[in-house]
């Protein structure tokens, strides 16, 4: 197995940041997110946007984190990812 790409990163902290029942208020994480989305290239979600996070399950969005978890090589990243996992 190996590291997980860009493009599986970015689409991923997209649908959370899209999740407020996953990552809720905590602006801490909302803003590692966001940042690490702007990092990669990509074009964070405005506040609110819900209309994809509907059609993506949380239980689904909770199995691509974990299964990105290991291949993930940003150890602060990893860091708040898992603590989203662990809630």
């Amino acid at each position: 197995m190996g590291y997980a790409v860009r493009d599986e990163i970015l689409v991923l902290l997209t649908d959370l940041l899209r999740r407020e029942d996953m990552v809720g208020r905590d602006e801490a994480v909302r803003a590692v997110l966001t940042e690490e989305i702007r990092r990669l290239g990509g074009t964070p979600p405005e506040p609110g946007d819900l209309r994809a996070a509907r059609a993506v399950p949380a239980a689904d969005v909770l199995r691509r984190l974990a299964d990105l978890l290991p291949r993930l090589r940003d150890d602060g990243l990893h860091a708040v990812l898992r603590r989203l996992v662990d809630r």
